[in-house]
Parts: structure tokens; sequence; C-alpha cells
């Protein structure tokens, strides 16, 4: 991750799928995250979320939700 930006999020279309890379030079400490949304509309809501979980022992866990309703 260059310098000046935080955070990067890359992405390659993989044909049946999609890899993601979520990068940050950011220091995360114990029980922090990172993670993306991806949506089909503008709104915040009913969308995928991948999140990387930071753990106190060093350890880390990928997991992914699914947000329900919208907000306005």
């Amino acid at each position: 991750v260059d310098s000046a930006c935080k955070y990067l999020i890359k992405w390659k279309n993989l044909g049946d799928s999609t890899e993601f890379v979520l990068m940050t030079n950011q220091d995360l400490k114990n029980e922090q995250y990172i993670s993306i949304g991806l949506s089909f509309d503008a709104e915040m809501g009913d969308d995928w979320v991948v999140m990387c979980k930071f753990f106190k022992n060093d350890s880390f866990s990928i997991e992914n939700y699914f947000n329900t309703g919208k907000s306005t």
C-alpha cells in the first residue's frame, strides 16, 4: 500500500468468481477489523460484507455477512 493511501481494495474477475484483495498500511490492533460491502444499488442494506477480524492472540478470521434492511 502506498504511504499516501490508508486502504487499498483490488479485484480481479476470474470468470465464474471474483478475487478480492483488501490491504491497509494501518497497524490494526487486537479486536479491530477491515471490511468491504458489496451492493447492487447505491443504498446501504441488503448487501454482502466480507470482514477480516484481528484477535488478541495475533490470529485472524475472514467472515462473510449479509446486511438486511435499507438505510436512508
